[in-house]
């Protein structure tokens, strides 16, 4: 779910043209990542094909690809969100060290994942 909801707002970032509600690395006032409204709107269409992917690994959609394929297909997305995560170890990721400035994404990077595994 947490995949489409990502897919559906990078086309809605595209398509408002703005950057305000975008949370591209930044350091010093100045964007670090400046993606343009093609390459927005393409990782959304990529995160919608990754969560058709794994709904359908997981059985939640019927299968578009063989079990084989879609097993391979999930391990790759497995490291590519892996690698997501971790990040480039300065500016995004969980591994982020940007004392410098304050990046938006660095802090929610490293922020949520702590917020929605806490026990209240």
């Amino acid at each position: 779910m947490s995949v489409i909801i990502i897919g559906a707002v990078h086309p809605y970032w595209a398509l408002s043209g703005s950057a305000e509600g975008r949370r591209n690395p930044s350091k010093k006032g100045l964007p670090i990542l400046s993606p343009g409204r093609v390459s927005t709107t393409l990782v959304g269409v990529a995160l919608f094909g990754m969560a058709a992917t794994i709904g359908s690994a997981a059985g939640f959609l019927p299968p578009l690809l063989p079990v084989g394929v879609l097993q391979g297909a999930s391990g790759l997305l497995a490291l590519i969100f892996a690698a997501r995560g971790i990040g480039d170890l300065r500016y995004v990721g969980f591994l982020s060290v940007c004392a410098e400035a304050f990046l938006p994404i660095a802090t929610l990077d490293s922020t949520l994942p702590y917020v929605f595994y806490q026990r209240h």
